[in-house]
């Protein structure tokens, strides 16, 4: 089997023996006054529509009752006022106010902070945030400056009993000369003294965050 045939056997057109080819070319057919008439209707309407709509549009494009339309557009700005008295809308202004979002609105609301919301929503959002800060210092997840400075305290005091025991334990288990024994008491020293002073500076450098700032920074 060749190539060829793997592909499907030969890729020419097949000719037809003799004669004229069976069949006509499709030409397109030329255009008469009517496709452009037609063509000439078609661009007509897109204009008006793109100009502005009634209201009696706007019902029968969105399929809906007349006094749902005028009650949905109390809020929406007027293009312009027709000779017989009648308000005339810009589609693209009105349809926002005639549909419905298709959206989540969790995630929606999750986009927008707090400074955007209605003022009614914002005492909302300031109180679920209240009672999530609450929650969190209960469930050990916010900790007070206090507190983790206390903790920053007892660490240090059992890294400097631990260490303080050092040399003890090497001169009862290996020996130390009074070289050695003075020198691993000086970097235990040095280390206690480091641990130490990295602890103060942390303390008066960075203290730990209000949480009213994380959610100061979340509701800009």
């Amino acid at each position: 089997m060749s190539f060829d045939d793997l592909l499907g056997g030969d890729t020419k057109p097949a000719r037809n023996k003799g004669g004229r080819p069976k069949g006509r070319l499709n030409n397109p057919k030329p255009e008469t006054s009517h496709d452009r008439e037609e063509l000439n209707l078609k661009m007509t309407q897109v204009h008006n529509v793109t100009s502005g709509v009634p209201v009696t549009w706007l019902v029968k494009v969105f399929r809906l009752p007349r006094y749902k339309v005028e009650l949905a557009l109390a809020n929406c700005p007027i293009l312009r006022t027709a000779q017989n008295g009648g308000k005339i809308y810009d589609i693209k202004t009105a349809a926002p106010f005639l549909i419905d979002p298709v959206t989540d609105i969790d995630a929606f609301l999750q986009t927008i902070k707090a400074h955007k919301l209605p003022e009614k929503l914002r005492e909302t959002y300031w109180n679920a945030k209240i009672k999530e800060a609450k929650y969190r210092v209960m469930a050990g997840e916010l900790w007070p400056t206090e507190s983790v400075m206390e903790v920053f305290s007892e660490t240090f005091k059992t890294i400097k009993k631990v260490t303080q025991l050092w040399v003890d334990t090497v001169e009862e288990t290996k020996g130390l000369s009074d070289e050695q024994r003075m020198l691993l008491t000086e970097l235990v020293d040095r280390l206690q003294d480091e641990i130490y002073k990295a602890l103060v500076s942390q303390a008066k450098s960075s203290e730990t965050e209000s949480i009213l700032k994380d959610l100061s920074d979340a509701a800009d």
